[in-house]
């Protein structure tokens, strides 16, 4: 696994580096996001684990710059910053995971496992609803040919919806991932509700008032599924 870290503080970027390619990753650290721009510019990574106060360019700032290239690498926050506006800010702004500090080296590798997993684990398929157009294997999203930079929490949300298209899904059913590590917590599902129905530009997620969300109709149909998927 091929991972930037982008992580200011000396003592903690070196225990994290040390942990981390103890546990099987090539580890690119960086102190700055300007640093981190350079090498996201130029090289493919896995994960990304962004700190959120950095000097001059923020780990926020860097989050956003990151999602406008289209790089659907699962981007981290690491940050001391715990309150809910922050935890939106973050989630909206992009991030697939954020992770408080001080926080146990063992959930950080657990947590990493788990975006690498549903990073790498989506089946191959083609499904077109309406004027929106999902394609698995490259996960990527269009509306009306357009194409829509979703984060990877975004992406596999809005999958979930795809595979029970006219069906309203609660929540509980939404927030719920292959295992109890991938699930999402709060109003988390809300918070990438919300986002999602902006960048699709309000077509087809449509709320069910007190029960949850569906994905809308209109003309459905999967294009293709490989075999095996």
């Amino acid at each position: 696994m091929k991972l930037l870290l982008v992580e200011d503080d000396q003592p903690l970027g070196d225990a994290l580096r040390t942990v981390l390619s103890a546990n099987g990753c090539m580890v690119t650290w960086v102190r700055t996001g300007e640093d981190a721009q350079r090498f996201i510019r130029s090289e493919d990574f896995d994960l990304l684990l962004f700190d959120i106060v950095l000097p001059n360019l923020s780990g926020l700032a860097l989050l956003t710059w990151t999602r406008t290239l289209r790089c659907e690498s699962p981007i981290m926050m690491l940050t001391a910053r715990d309150s809910v506006v922050d935890r939106v800010l973050g989630l909206d702004g992009g991030a697939d995971d954020y992770l408080p500090k001080p926080f146990a080296m063992e959930e950080l590798l657990s947590r990493c496992r788990v975006l690498l997993r549903r990073n790498g684990d989506q089946r191959a398929a083609v499904w077109r609803i309406g004027r929106l157009q999902i394609t698995t294997a490259s996960r990527q999203v269009t509306v009306s040919d357009i194409a829509v930079a979703l984060s990877p929490r975004e992406f596999d949300l809005l999958v979930r919806l795809a595979m029970s298209p006219g069906t309203v899904m609660t929540r509980a059913q939404l927030s719920r991932g292959s295992n109890a590590e991938d699930s999402l917590e709060g109003n988390a599902v809300d918070v990438h509700v919300h986002t999602l129905r902006r960048k699709l530009r309000g077509n087809n997620i449509t709320t069910v008032r007190g029960v949850g969300y569906l994905l809308e109709v209109y003309s459905c149909r999967r294009a293709f599924r490989l075999s095996g998927a």
